[in-house]
């Protein structure tokens, strides 16, 4: 976000808020605000997860979605 010149604020920039979803450990995902639009998720994956994809190892995502930014 730093790269694309995008603030830190919830007036006119990005934030991130909390939100629970079955794809991460509880408490530990949010949502990727701009503008007041939700353009994405970051989080720490749910182990159920990781094992359906035979992860052994622990792992964050994010996915953004850029469309806002071209």
């Amino acid at each position: 976000m730093a790269l694309l010149r995008q603030p830190w604020n919830k007036d006119n920039g990005y934030y991130l808020r909390k939100k629970d979803d079955p794809a991460y450990f509880p408490g530990r995902c949010a949502e990727v605000v701009l503008r007041g639009e939700v353009i994405g998720k970051i989080g720490v994956i749910h182990p159920t997860v990781l094992t359906s994809f035979d992860l052994t190892n622990p792992c964050s995502a994010v996915e953004i979605n850029i469309e806002p930014f071209v």
